[in-house]
């Protein structure tokens, strides 16, 4: 069988190895490559620089300022599945605390044989601050003398090639207190290679309570410390509940994963919040009990079990109208003190954390062992944004391996119910997913509850969402969305251009390089009492601002919370709007940042604008998802 003598390689991801090139370049030098061939890339370096940025640290660790008093127990660390963020960290606000700084370097080809394992080495803090985080990012070299760099500063002082394919890997330490330095300490650094990763940490990183790590989902930790957020539900909740007689409403949650709506509700008086979606595998079961426990809610919040781990959120529903349920609930209350209803939590199916990410990687004293740690890449700008719409899961749901037949026929009893009404009071709803869309189907399992499980009188939370809109022209848009042949060095690939999507996810328009050619206007309004199976239809006449080229609707949600308060998924008012490309001072309100981001729904082909144009835009809602229509009006 033929060798080659040249093998290349781009499976890198912003952590370097998250991808598995090395693997695969093992692989390849021991099946395909004849002897001496050579191997592209060639070459790798690490760098890293410290940050202060408690806007990075609130999407890993839980900050209990933003809980609006409740907790987490102390014995519980919930953090992400994957051991580091990927982020632009020139988009981001923060503060250096040093220079960048060259880790590790080595040769792959030596490294398919001989990796090198735990580093440790000083960093200078080159002012005084909290380290919240660690970015890194690598240089890797294609021959002797040419090399690509994922470097977040604008130049390259040594000559490389720089990639804005690639984010910067994040490494927050796991501590709620950010260790102390000084202007000119040497702060010590431990790099760990893996064939399958790079971890990065502090040498010195504080050990606090023994404590049981619960992976969850990318976006899980920023909704959580999304203090806004918290606060305007705590007060809607509140306000619903005291409105029933006797302030001992029920209520029905559907907020995905790890949510502590049903904690406000159980404080607000509620004598039973049922519970449709909640965390569950890889021990996130037993730990949400353990949150309930600890504020005072495993009396009263029930996890709503249909048979089955990974039931649609219509069949648990349709489980709270079955008297069987009821008097289960009820058998369970009376084991319980004073007769309350006793959480019910479904069971654990395998673990979410155990051989599927990279967290199971663990740091010894001055070693390194990976025989647990599978990973997958990370930074991939399309991958992770088309990702990101679900990182809201939290841990995945798994069926079990075998139901009995009499299980599945209990479970199609189940799904069609009765409309039986009068049952709960309060229905609250978490409509918007992290990365800017509408949850999957979250419009018809709200449509189902209140048809079905809601009583007449009974409140919504929120009570409608307003799609907002403004007409953008973006290159930065266009460049995530499709190919620029401009890019190709003569090579047309553009056909791929015909599987775009439509709408963009993860876009962050505080720092998104764009130009509003509209003022902002609202283009449907989605009232949550009322929606039915058609969805929503709605025209609006836009003026023109601007000239310009509109490449793009970007959109986000207002979400009416009651007495006029409204719970905004982008705040254009709120000061926090900067520059693309340039570094970000952080601010106290980073420690709380909206989780949200938003969405754009992007054009074929960019339309051309004047001043003063008026546009025709048509948007349509159809299950849970938003699509538009341009026209120009001719005057």
């Amino acid at each position: 069988e033929e060798r080659v003598g040249l093998v290349v390689s781009e499976t890198a991801d912003c952590g370097l190895l998250g991808e598995r090139m090395l693997g695969s370049l093992q692989s390849a030098k021991e099946t395909l490559t004849v002897s001496g061939g050579r191997i592209v890339p060639s070459k790798a370096r690490l760098h890293v620089m410290l940050l202060a940025s408690p806007f990075l640290k609130s999407m890993c660790v839980i900050n209990p300022a933003a809980l609006v008093g409740f907790e987490i127990p102390s014995s519980l660390r919930l953090e992400p599945l994957d051991p580091y963020l990927c982020e632009y960290i020139r988009e981001c606000p923060y503060s250096p605390l040093s220079a960048q700084t060259p880790s590790l370097q080595f040769d792959i080809p030596e490294a398919l044989d001989a990796l090198p394992h735990v580093v440790g080495f000083p960093v200078t803090a080159t002012q005084d601050g909290s380290v919240d985080a660690i970015a890194m990012w690598w240089d890797m070299w294609l021959d002797d003398d040419c090399f690509i760099t994922t470097t977040p500063h604008r130049e390259c002082a040594s000559g490389g090639k720089i990639c804005s394919a690639w984010e910067q890997a994040v490494f927050v330490p796991p501590n709620q207190v950010s260790p102390v330095i000084s202007k000119g300490d040497a702060v010590l650094i431990d790099v760990a290679c893996t064939p399958k990763c790079v971890h990065v940490r502090l040498s010195a990183e504080p050990q606090g309570l023994q404590q049981r790590s619960v992976s969850v989902g990318e976006r899980d930790v920023s909704v959580l410390n999304d203090k806004g957020r918290n606060q305007a539900y705590d007060k809607a909740i509140r306000k619903a509940l005291a409105q029933v007689r006797g302030g001992r409403g029920r209520a029905v949650d559907l907020s995905r994963g790890w949510s502590i709506t049903c904690l406000m509700a159980a404080r607000a008086g509620a004598s039973l919040v049922a519970v449709c979606d909640a965390p569950a595998g890889g021990g996130c079961g037993e730990a949400f009990s353990e949150i309930l426990a600890a504020n005072g809610a495993e009396g009263v919040v029930v996890v709503v079990d249909a048979g089955e781990v990974g039931s649609s959120v219509e069949v648990k529903l349709a489980s709270l109208l079955q008297d069987e349920h009821e008097n289960n609930v009820s058998a369970a209350g009376d084991a319980s003190e004073g007769g309350k209803h006793k959480a019910v939590v479904s069971k654990e199916g395998p673990s979410a954390g155990s051989g599927k990410g990279l967290s199971s990687f663990r740091w010894t004293k001055r070693d390194v062992s990976d025989k647990q740690d599978v990973g997958r890449g990370k930074g991939s700008k399309s991958t992770r944004k088309a990702e990101e719409g679900e990182s809201s899961r939290g841990c995945q749901k798994h069926g079990e391996e075998q139901q009995k037949p009499q299980q599945k026929a209990q479970e199609n009893d189940r799904c069609q119910g009765q409309k039986i009404t009068g049952k709960y009071d309060l229905l609250i709803v978490d409509p918007v997913d992290p990365a800017g869309m509408l949850r999957p189907n979250i419009l018809g399992h709200v449509r189902f509850a209140r048809e079905n499980v809601l009583k007449m009188s009974g409140v919504v939370v929120p009570g409608s969402i307003e799609v907002v809109c403004c007409c953008v022209e973006s290159d930065v848009m266009v460049l995530d969305n499709r190919i620029d042949t401009r890019n190709q060095c003569g090579v047309d690939v553009t056909c791929i251009n015909s599987y775009a999507v439509k709408t963009l996810m993860g876009v962050r328009l505080d720092t998104c390089r764009h130009t509003a050619l509209s003022d902002t206007f609202s283009a449907l309004c989605l009232n949550l009492k009322s929606i039915g199976e058609t969805g929503a239809d709605q025209t609006s006449r836009v003026c023109c601002i601007r000239a310009g080229n509109m490449d793009a609707i970007a959109f986000w949600y207002r979400l009416d919370m009651g007495d006029r308060e409204v719970l905004e998924t982008y705040g254009v008012g709120d000061g926090r709007g900067r520059a693309h490309g340039e570094k970000q001072e952080p601010s106290d309100g980073d420690a709380f940042p909206p989780h949200w981001r938003q969405a754009a729904w992007m054009l074929d082909e960019p339309l051309p604008l004047e001043k003063g144009d008026i546009l025709s835009i048509r948007a349509v809602c159809e299950s849970s998802y938003i699509g538009f229509s341009v026209a120009k009006v001719v005057r």
